[in-house]
C-alpha cells in the first residue's frame, strides 16, 4: 500500500503548482491588524445553535443528494468528512481513517487505475475520477471529484473533495452499453440489409450484410451519400421523395424495390421497407431501410417468363395433336360412363323387383309364420342394394370418401343376419357353419350395421367358396378395447406369396380361382379399406391346403340397449317401415308448428303428419311462425319444424329466436341440402335434428318421437284415409301410370300409398302456387337479379322433390348454384328453367283433366326404371 500510496513529507511539490502557488497569495496583514481590535462574540450561543442547525441541514442535504464532503491530511494521513462520507464507505462515523484504509476498499479489478489516477491529481491539482469500491459485501460505483491546498513550502497540505454513490447511474449506463451491443450485434447477424441517413440523405449506420452487398468496408461507406449507390435510373426519383419526406409531405410506401450499384459496378435489386427517423418534436431527422437482396428472384421470375413463353408457343403447336387425343379421351369417358349406368341400370331392374315381391309378400303375409321369411329378404336385398351403390361409384371409393353411419348396433341381430345369409350356400356345399360370441362382448356397439354386415359377409361368403369340406366358423371374441371377428375355414389355404397379394384390387389368388371359384377380385380390397376406415384392420393367416383364417380387428364402442332388446332383436327390423297397408296414429296428441313458404310442402306435411294423428298448423315464413309463438301459450306447441330457406327470415335465424323465447322446444331443419356440412349448419344454430327432402314418412315420424319432450298417446291402428274417403272410388286408378316426360306420377302415387285423391291435392297446389313463376324467371333474367333467381330456384327445387320431378329438381338446384356463385351462365340457366317449368305445368294440368295428355291417357309405353 505505500508503494501506490507513498507519504508525501519533504517531497517538492510540481513546477505547475508553484506557479499557482504564487498566483493565488494574498497579503492577510491588514485582516490580521483589523481582527485586531475587534472582538467577536465567538461563544455566542445563538451563533453556535445556528451554525449547529446549519451543520445538521447540511448533513441532511448530504445524505438525500448521496453526496458526501471529505478532507484528506498529509501531514496526518487521515480522512475526515460528513457522514455520508463514511455511509459511502461502510466505515464508522467519526473515525480518522488513512489512505490505507480507503485504498483496501478499492475493488480489485479498479486498483491500479485509481493508483495513476491519484498519482495524476498530485501532479495536476484537480481529481475527477470514477471507480468501484467494496462497501462490506456490496459492490459500489462511486465519483470522486477533489483539489488539493498546498502549504507555504508548496507541499500538498490537505485535499478537499465531494464523493457520491453513482451506483444506480452506472447500472443504468452499463444496461444501456449492453442493449446499444446486443442491438448492433442483432444488426450483424441477421441476413438483411440495413441502412440509416440523415437529413442529407448521409449514411450514419450500415450493417455487415449491407456491407458484403455492396462491396466497400463500413468506414468507407459512413457519410458518403446514399444517392450515390442509387441506380440512374431511379436516382431522381428518389431524391424527390425523399426531399418531401424530410419535409414531412409524403410518407414512404411500405414496401419498395429498386437496384443499387455495388462497388463492381454490378446493380444488385433490394426490396427495402423503410421507416421515418423523427425527434421529440415529431420532425424528421433521417430514414432507416431493412431490405432483402431479391436480386437472383427477380432474374429468375424473368427466366420463367422467357420460359413461359416459350412453352406457350410449344403448346400452341402441340394443340392441334392434343384436339384428337382429347376427342378420343371424352369418347372413352363417355363409354366408361355408359357402361356403368347400364351396369347400374341392369342390376338395379332385378334387384328393385326383388324388394318390390318381398315388399309385396310381406304384406300379405302379415301376421303368418312366413312373414319373418318376407323380412329377411327385404332387409338382405335393401343391405344388397346399398352395397352396389358403392361398388359402383368408383369416384367415391378413389377419393375414399365413403360414409359411415354411428347408429345403435346389435351384435345378436348382426349374427342372425350373417348365419341367414351363410348357412343356404354353406348347406348346399355340405360345409359346416359355425358362429359363437363370447361371454364378454358386449350386445350392443356403436357403429355401420351395413358396413359391418359387409365386410363380414364378404369373409364368410369367400371361406364357403374356397371351401369344398369341413367347417367354416365365425368366433366374436373381446381384447381389452377391441373387437376381433375371426373367420376361418379348412379350405385350399394360400401360399405366402398369394396372400401378399390378396388385398389388391382385382387380384385373386392365382388366374384358377375365377375359372373354379368365380369372382372379381374387389371384395378383399373393399373390405379392407372399409374396415381401417372404421378404426381397424384386416389381418389373414393362411397355409397352403390347411385353410385361412381372417382376423378383423376393430375399436369396441360399447353402448347400452336403446330400448326392448328382444324387440329390438325380432324381424323385421326397427328400421323397416310399415308395411301393413295401415296406418298407426304414433303422433297422436302431438301439436306441431311448420314453417314452409311452399305451399306443395305444406300440403305434403300436413297429410303426412294429419294420418299419423297429429295437430299441424302452417306458417309461410319465419316472421309469420315467430309470431305465432309469441302469441301462444308456452305449453300450446310440442315441435317446430322449419325450411331452411325462407323469404323475410330463414330457418337459422328462426332456430336463433325460438332458442330465446322457447329454449327448450325442440326443433327440426327440413332441407333439400342433404350434404353433411348442411347438417352439421343445422345443428350448430340450435336445431335437434336434421331432415333432408323430399322426406320419407317414416324417417319424419321417428324423427319426431325421438325428439318429443314428451310421449304421443297411444298408438291406436286405424284405416288409411283412402278408405273414409267417399269420392275414393270416383276418382280413376293410375296406380300404373309411369311419368314419361319430367313428373314420375307412378312414383308419386307409391310414395302417398296410391292415394290419387291426396296426389291431385298436391297437384292443384302446385299448379295455383307456380303459374306465374315462368315469367318471374324471365323478368329476373333480363334485369340479372341473381337473389331473386336463387330465391326462386330454390323454391322450386322443394317443389320438384315432392312431386317427383327429378329433371326440374336438378335444373333447379343447377341454377340456385349458379345464382349464389354469380356464374356467367345465370341468365341462360332461368330461360331454360322456365321452359321446363311450363312443360311440368302442363303435364300437371293433364294429369288433373285425364286426358290426352295424361300419362295414363296418352298409351304411350312405361319408362323403364
Amino acid at each position: 500500500m505505500s508503494r501506490l500510496f507513498p507519504a508525501w513529507h519533504g517531497k517538492t511539490k510540481p513546477a505547475r503548482c508553484r506557479r499557482l502557488r504564487r498566483k493565488i497569495t494574498v497579503d492577510l496583514d491588514p485582516l490580521r491588524k483589523i481582527g485586531a481590535g475587534v472582538e467577536l462574540p465567538l461563544n455566542n450561543e445563538s451563533t453556535k445553535k445556528a451554525r449547529c442547525e446549519n451543520q445538521m441541514q447540511l448533513e441532511k442535504i448530504q445524505e438525500i443528494a448521496q453526496v458526501g464532503t471529505w478532507c484528506y491530511d498529509f501531514d496526518e494521513d487521515c480522512f475526515s468528512g460528513a457522514t455520508q462520507f463514511f455511509t459511502i464507505f461502510a466505515l464508522p462515523t467519526g473515525t480518522c481513517p488513512s489512505i490505507a484504509d480507503i485504498a483496501k476498499r478499492i475493488h480489485p479489478e479498479d486498483y491500479e487505475l485509481s493508483y495513476w489516477t491519484w498519482q495524476a491529481f498530485l501532479h495536476s491539482g484537480t481529481l475527477d475520477m470514477t471507480c468501484r469500491i467494496l462497501a462490506g459485501e456490496e459492490v459500489r460505483w462511486i465519483r470522486t471529484q477533489a483539489r488539493f491546498e498546498s502549504n507555504d513550502h508548496d507541499r500538498p497540505r490537505q485535499a478537499l473533495g465531494l464523493i457520491s454513490d453513482v451506483s444506480a447511474l452506472r447500472r443504468a449506463e452499463l444496461q444501456t452499453q449492453e442493449e446499444r451491443d446486443r442491438a448492433q450485434m442483432y444488426l450483424e447477424v441477421v441476413e438483411v440489409f440495413i441502412v440509416a441517413i440523415d437529413r442529407e440523405a448521409r449514411i450514419q449506420l450500415v450493417n455487415r450484410k449491407a456491407c458484403e452487398i455492396l462491396g466497400y468496408r463500413e468506414e468507407i461507406l459512413l457519410g458518403r451519400h446514399w444517392v450515390d449507390f442509387c441506380s440512374a435510373a431511379v436516382r431522381t426519383a428518389w431524391q424527390t421523395l425523399f426531399s418531401r419526406m424530410m419535409r414531412g409531405y409524403e410518407e414512404p410506401e411500405t414496401l419498395c424495390e429498386y437496384p443499387v450499384i455495388t462497388a463492381d459496378g454490378s446493380e444488385r435489386i433490394i426490396s427495402f421497407r423503410r421507416h421515418i427517423l423523427r425527434n421529440g418534436e415529431g420532425q424528421a431527422t433521417g430514414v432507416i431501410s431493412s431490405g432483402l437482396d431479391v436480386t437472383e428472384e427477380r432474374q429468375a421470375q424473368a427466366d420463367l417468363a422467357d420460359y413461359k413463353s416459350q412453352l406457350e408457343e410449344k403448346v400452341r403447336e402441340r394443340t392441334l395433336q392434343l384436339e384428337t387425343a382429347k376427342k378420343e379421351a371424352e369418347r372413352l369417358a363417355r363409354v366408361k360412363s355408359e357402361f356403368l349406368a347400364n351396369m347400374s341400370h341392369e342390376i338395379r331392374t332385378p334387384l328393385n323387383a326383388i324388394l318390390g315381391l318381398a315388399q309385396v309378400g310381406l304384406r300379405e303375409n302379415h301376421g303368418r309364420e312366413t312373414q319373418r321369411v318376407f323380412c329377411q329378404m327385404l332387409d338382405s336385398g335393401q343391405i344388397l342394394l346399398g352395397v352396389i351403390n358403392d361398388i359402383l361409384d368408383f369416384s367415391k371409393m378413389d377419393a375414399e370418401k365413403l360414409h359411415l353411419e354411428t347408429e345403435p348396433v346389435s351384435l345378436v341381430r348382426l349374427l342372425e343376419h350373417l348365419r341367414i345369409l351363410a348357412e343356404g350356400p354353406a348347406l348346399d356345399k355340405g360345409v359346416a357353419l359355425g358362429i359363437v360370441r363370447a361371454e364378454n362382448v358386449p350386445a350392443w356397439i356403436s357403429g355401420d350395421f351395413l358396413r359391418l354386415a359387409q365386410v363380414l359377409g364378404n369373409l364368410l361368403s369367400n371361406a364357403i367358396k374356397f371351401t369344398t369340406r369341413g367347417e367354416v366358423r365365425l368366433e366374436v371374441a373381446r381384447n381389452r378395447e377391441q373387437l376381433l371377428f375371426t373367420v376361418s375355414d379348412t379350405g385350399i389355404g394360400m401360399t405366402p406369396e398369394q396372400t401378399d397379394r390378396l388385398f389388391n384390387p382385382f387380384e385373386q389368388a392365382d388366374s384358377s380361382t375365377t375359372r373354379n371359384f368365380g369372382g372379381t377380385g374387389l371384395g378383399l380390397a373393399i373390405s379392407r379399406r372399409l374396415s381401417r376406415q372404421m378404426g381397424g384392420n384386416i389381418h389373414v393367416r393362411s397355409s397352403l391346403g390347411k385353410g385361412s383364417t381372417f382376423t378383423v380387428t376393430l375399436p369396441l364402442h360399447e353402448i347400452a340397449p336403446p330400448g326392448d332388446e328382444q324387440a329390438e332383436n325380432a324381424y323385421p327390423p326397427r328400421q323397416q317401415s310399415d308395411t301393413t297397408g295401415k296406418a298407426r296414429c304414433r303422433l297422436r296428441g302431438c301439436r306441431i308448428l311448420a314453417a314452409e313458404d311452399n305451399p306443395v310442402n305444406q300440403l305434403v306435411l300436413n297429410e303426412m303428419l294429419t294420418l299419423e294423428g297429429a295437430e299441424l298448423e302452417c306458417c309461410n315464413d319465419g316472421i309469420e311462425a315467430l309470431g305465432r309463438l309469441r302469441e301462444s301459450p308456452p305449453d300450446r306447441w310440442d315441435m317446430v319444424l322449419t325450411d331452411i330457406q325462407m323469404p323475410r327470415m330463414d330457418g337459422y335465424l328462426l332456430t336463433r329466436e325460438i332458442r330465446q323465447l322457447r329454449p327448450g322446444l325442440p326443433i327440426i331443419g327440413l332441407t333439400a341440402h342433404a350434404m353433411q356440412e348442411e347438417k352439421e349448419r343445422c345443428l350448430a344454430c340450435g336445431m335437434n335434428a336434421h331432415l333432408g327432402k323430399p322426406v320419407e314418412m317414416e324417417v319424419l315420424v321417428a324423427t319426431i318421437r325421438a325428439h318429443l319432450s314428451r310421449p304421443p298417446d297411444i298408438e291406436t291402428a286405424m284405416p288409411p284415409p283412402a278408405e273414409n274417403d267417399k269420392q275414393a272410388g270416383n276418382l280413376p286408378s293410375r296406380a300404373a301410370a309411369v311419368a314419361i316426360g319430367h313428373v314420375d306420377f307412378s312414383g308419386l302415387l307409391a310414395r302417398f300409398g296410391e292415394r290419387e285423391d291426396f296426389v291431385r291435392k298436391i297437384v292443384t297446389a302446385a299448379l295455383e302456387a307456380n303459374r306465374q313463376i315462368p315469367e318471374h324467371l324471365r323478368g329476373a333474367s333480363g334485369r340479372r337479379d341473381l337473389e331473386t333467381l336463387a330465391r326462386l330456384a330454390h323454391m322450386l327445387k322443394g317443389t320438384a322433390g315432392s312431386l317427383q320431378a327429378d329433371a326440374l329438381r336438378a335444373l333447379s338446384a343447377k341454377m340456385e348454384e349458379a345464382a349464389r356463385q354469380r356464374q356467367d351462365d345465370c341468365e341462360k340457366l332461368a330461360l331454360s328453367l322456365a321452359e321446363t317449368l311450363e312443360t311440368t305445368l302442363k303435364e300437371l294440368a293433364a294429369y288433373l283433366k285425364g286426358g290426352a295428355g295424361s300419362p295414363l291417357a296418352s298409351g304411350l309405353p312405361e319408362r323403364r326404371q
